[in-house]
């Protein structure tokens, strides 16, 4: 059954408030009435007796499922109850098997004793004495009700004038006129005064009085406005009513027409009766044309670690509801933004496009930003430098013009002072047209940071900019765009002024980015995953010069410790990007026709790149042709980097890997060409030092050739160093003589022998066919291979006579060729 709770279990005298919340197991009664996990409620001191009343809906009184006539039998709950009284607070904790208490199952008292057992045929036996109370009671209801009703003043009386220790009670203040000083009791009122023998200092609220506790007005211009003598006060605006307490003006928080209204009387503020943590827009909202001040007024009433619900989407006539902002006379002089939010809370919005949203236009001028989102917990709670737990969820702030207006929508600020850690952001809308600012922008202006940042599920327009970010952040899924001018997604971590700081722990996931300059920016990240990147770049010219031939995704100094001079490249394990796929989007007109670039790796390290789709293609010249002369993934001043099987997809002329030569120890582990028109390409382009896995071809030195129809000179340096050289030469002509030291070739830096800079390798060769052998002993050559002046790796040839080197071979034929040795890192 669905029973009223009812009863209070610490009473220690009158309790001017308090809370309750019930934890709850799985229980559902006969009737499919199921219980949730936890019921909260919030204590009434003005209904007499005092009740408690759902904190969801504080207009309701608040019900739980238990076990009535007929149900099955019940569950064990555990009870968390907070009791505030003028000089304490009492908590207390305690279980109960959730029985009702009377025969009809529709009242709960959890402060009455609990039955040791339930007889049989329960329904039609008491449950309780408070059930067994209420048969005696029956059949003279009317006058135990008079009764009991007397008794309750009078000993609601009494325990005011015992908590209080007051020195008399009065009936009114006019009353205290000729009395000495001391504190009484105003009957008429229900309140405490502290009188000095001519005026009274002080009053507080302690009980309500039986004729004029509760009052009943249509909408907040009655309540503020209402000079009756009720206590309490019911407004039934479903929008902003609720249950509002008198209290006075001295002893109460400050008025600010959301949670606190003014009183006709200047003494006394109607406060409303809410979970303290709890607050719902709707109560600080008005009809006015910009709502900034009550938004402002919302976020400063909520307390460190609670929660603000979004506004309606909807007025009560059925128009779709945004909340509209615009400059004001902020209290603090601010005129570079309109909201400030600088302590944790979460603010649970459940906005979109189509309501709900806090906009905009173009009263907001280019230079103010809309909300920032900072800390003072330094100021608050002295020698605290880190504030924890900011969620926000499902929050929209987009412009309701097309013209660029504001700066940033949304700004994240760490301070030299205070961290930000702990911080959520998940679904919701950011928008901002202007091409200076960002629809999210964290710019930290200290060596402090943003910590465990999370970012779920968004839409953003206008681009993100992330700068100095901490430790431990996610970017999950979303949708991403930018500007001409600025990448959609900007992300750096470390201080790059900081020698010492190597923030790492980044995680990038199934994110799609449209943006007409950059797509994807990443700088001075450590350990860092970039998995499953959709993007697709205008990186025409459209945007104006700066914005042509830009790359759609960037990675800057990654993998290292920051790049700076005097500062060790230490490489971190796990730094990943996978999944990445980026084109440059169709549909752009060119002035010069460029395919486009797709990725840049820019001073990075020990990161690996693989398993994802780059290219030049779904880019159009004037003729309506896919561009010519694009750029794949670009390899610039990199060490250690692995590329792994990416899927390069080409137009004419373009270069699917492109390894410059300030890029070292690369891992090449293939790649897959897909070519987009038949015409001329290249697939890795490979300047680099002591790249892996990548076959090539050794020209022989002048005076040799290979010999017709036979595999070229080979070599490749696998991914453990060890440099193999392979294949057939022999002297121009077909056969020669091979002189001491005759050069074969020279290889390119990274390959050079890791020992000394000999290495014998024997090798064998064939004689000219038909004729005799002119040196039947010396049938073996060894070659030498030893650094040149430039760093490059010259392999000579030699022979070798009973023991004796340095020895001329004659007609020598074809040389075949098979040797390895260890190289050092380039």
């Amino acid at each position: 059954m669905k029973a009223k709770v009812t009863g209070v279990s610490a009473w220690q005298g009158t309790p001017t408030g308090g809370t309750l919340s019930v934890r709850v197991p799985r229980y559902a009664d006969s009737s499919g009435n199921a219980s949730v996990s936890e019921y909260s409620g919030v204590l009434d001191p003005t209904h007499s007796p005092p009740r408690w009343l759902d904190a969801r809906d504080p207009t309701k009184e608040l019900w739980l499922v238990v076990q009535g006539p007929d149900d099955p039998p019940a569950v064990r709950a555990t009870f968390y109850e907070v009791l505030h009284y003028p000089s304490k607070v009492v908590t207390t904790e305690f279980s109960r098997t959730l029985v009702s208490s009377d025969l009809q199952g529709l009242l709960f008292d959890y402060a009455a004793p609990e039955p040791s057992s339930l007889p049989a045929g329960f329904g039609d036996a008491p449950l309780t004495m408070r059930a067994a109370q209420q048969l005696l009671d029956d059949g003279v209801s009317l006058v135990a009700g008079l009764d009991t009703a007397l008794d309750d003043v009078a000993q609601a009386t009494q325990l005011a004038l015992s908590a209080a220790e007051t020195d008399d009670t009065v009936a009114t203040e006019a009353a205290l006129a000729g009395r000495p000083a001391g504190v009484y009791t105003l009957l008429s009122t229900g309140e405490l005064a502290v009188w000095t023998g001519a005026a009274v200092t002080f009053r507080r609220q302690v009980w309500a009085t039986i004729q004029t506790s509760v009052g009943r007005v249509a909408d907040l211009v009655a309540l503020r406005a209402y000079a009756g003598g009720a206590t309490s006060m019911m407004v039934s605006d479903q929008r902003r009513g609720g249950l509002f307490r008198r209290e006075l003006s001295s002893a109460a928080p400050a008025v600010n027409d959301g949670t606190v209204f003014a009183h006709s009387s200047g003494s006394y503020v109607w406060v409303r009766v809410h979970d303290p943590f709890v607050l719902h827009a709707d109560w600080f909202r008005e009809p006015v044309a910009n709502t900034a001040p009550q938004l402002q007024r919302l976020f400063n009433a909520c307390p460190r670690g609670g929660t603000i619900i979004g506004g309606s989407k909807a007025t009560p006539d059925g128009q779709l509801s945004y909340w509209p902002v615009a400059p004001w006379t902020r209290p603090d002089g601010r005129t570079d933004v309109l909201l400030t939010l600088d302590r944790a809370v979460t603010l649970r919005w459940d906005a979109n496009q189509y309501g709900g949203y806090i906009g905009y236009d173009t009263a907001t001028p280019g230079t103010t930003s809309i909300l920032e989102i900072s800390s003072k917990i330094s100021a608050d709670f002295p020698g605290n430098t880190t504030e924890y737990g900011y969620r926000l969820i499902d929050l929209a702030i987009i412009p309701t013009t097309g013209q660029p207006c504001a700066k940033h929508a949304l700004i994240l600020k760490a301070t030299a002072q205070n961290n930000l850690a702990d911080f959520e952001i998940r679904g919701g809308q950011f928008v901002a047209t202007n091409p200076d600012g960002r629809a999210i922008e964290h710019d930290n202006d200290g060596n402090n940071g943003l910590f465990g940042l999370r970012v779920y599920d968004v839409k953003v327009r206008g681009g993100g900019r992330f700068k100095k970010l901490g430790d431990s952040c996610e970017f999950i899924r979303g949708f991403w765009a930018g500007h001409a001018s600025s990448p959609a997604v900007y992300i750096s971590l470390l201080d790059p002024t900081n020698p010492t700081d190597a923030a790492s722990q980044l995680h990038v996931r199934a994110l799609n980015i449209n943006a007409l300059g950059g797509g994807f920016v990443l700088e001075d990240a450590a350990t860092f995953v970039v998995d499953g990147l959709n993007l697709e770049v205008r990186n025409r010219h459209e945007g104006g010069a700066a914005n042509y031939g830009q790359y759609a995704v960037i990675f800057r100094n990654c993998g290292t410790r920051g790049g700076l001079a005097g500062q060790s490249a230490r490489a971190y394990g796990g730094a990943r990007v996978t999944g990445l796929k980026s084109f440059p989007a169709d549909g752009g007109t060119y002035d010069s026709s460029s395919g486009g670039f797709a990725v840049l790796f820019d001073t990075c390290r020990a990161t690996y790149f693989g398993f994802g789709a780059v290219g030049t293609s779904q880019v159009l010249s004037p003729d309506g042709t896919p561009a010519a002369n694009g750029l794949g993934a670009t390899l610039r001043a990199c060490d250690d980097m692995t590329v792994d099987l990416p899927d390069l997809q080409l137009t004419t002329n373009a270069i699917g890997l492109d390894i410059e030569a300030t890029t070292k120890n690369t891992r090449l582990r293939g790649a897959t060409v897909n070519p987009i028109v038949a015409s001329s390409w290249t697939a890795i382009r490979d300047l680099g030092l002591g790249t892996m896995g990548l076959l090539k071809v050794l020209t022989p030195s002048a005076g040799l050739e290979v010999p017709p129809g036979a595999p070229p000179l080979q070599y490749v340096k696998d991914e453990s160093g060890v440099v193999h050289l392979f294949g057939s030469v022999r002297p121009a002509g077909g056969s020669g003589d091979i002189v001491p030291y005759l050069t074969l070739g020279t290889l390119p830096k990274g390959f050079t022998p890791a020992a000394a800079d000999i290495a014998r390798r024997v090798l064998h060769y064939d004689v000219t066919p038909g004729g005799a052998d002119p040196q039947p002993t010396i049938r073996h050559l060894y070659m030498r291979l030893l650094d040149n002046s430039a760093g490059a790796c010259l392999a000579q040839l030699n022979a070798w006579s009973n023991g004796a080197q340095d020895t001329t071979a004659a007609g020598v034929r074809d040389m075949h060729i098979d040797t390895r040795w260890q190289a050092v890192r380039a």
